[in-house]
């Protein structure tokens, strides 16, 4: 994971500085505490997503190929649960991201280049 992306096109990047929203110490205690989060991304990031879908079953429908059962439609997929070992794979992805953006809030052009 880094900082380093290409320049987005023109006009894409907010003016605003991260610094206006996060103190550094505020920075130092979301990339410390990271550390913390970052030891097991792959549960973490399917306990996330339990937790997410268990308040907003509804959303499961956004996720529908991650859905193991043959035979689901959009109609019941709120009641259906994930197949385990393809929503841990998302949510490591979605963790790695947040990892990427964590490392970035030192640098707000770097951070709003990776969030764009």
């Amino acid at each position: 994971m880094g900082c380093t992306l290409a320049t987005p096109p023109p006009g894409l990047v907010d003016n605003r500085e991260l610094a206006q929203i996060l103190s550094p110490e505020d920075i130092k205690v979301v990339q410390e505490t990271w550390l913390y989060l970052q030891d097991d991304m792959s549960r973490m990031g399917l306990e996330i997503f339990k937790r997410f879908f268990a308040q907003n079953g509804d959303l499961k429908r956004l996720f529908y190929k991650k859905l193991h059962c043959s035979g689901v439609t959009l109609e019941n997929v709120a009641h259906i649960p994930f197949d385990e070992r393809k929503l841990m794979s998302h949510g490591l992805v979605v963790m790695e991201a947040l990892g990427a953006a964590v490392e970035c809030l030192h640098d707000s052009d770097q951070l709003s280049l990776l969030l764009i």
